[in-house]
């Protein structure tokens, strides 16, 4: 009989097979911080340039 891999007390299956979940928990936590990372720079932009705002929507065409 073949011995398996042990990491803690389970084995390398086990941990491949929650390797799902961890990857979409990860994934949630990058994107929810990614939007309050952008806020905060667009906050840091506003402070630092007056208008910038105006300024970033004024490359834009409607």
């Amino acid at each position: 009989m073949m011995a398996s891999l042990r990491i803690g007390q389970r084995t390398a299956r086990e941990w491949f097979s929650s390797l799902p979940a961890l990857l979409l928990l990860l994934m949630t936590i990058f994107l929810a911080s990614g939007e309050v990372i952008h806020s905060q720079l667009l906050k840091i932009g506003e402070n630092t340039w007056e208008g910038y705002f105006q300024l970033r929507g004024a490359g834009i065409l409607s």
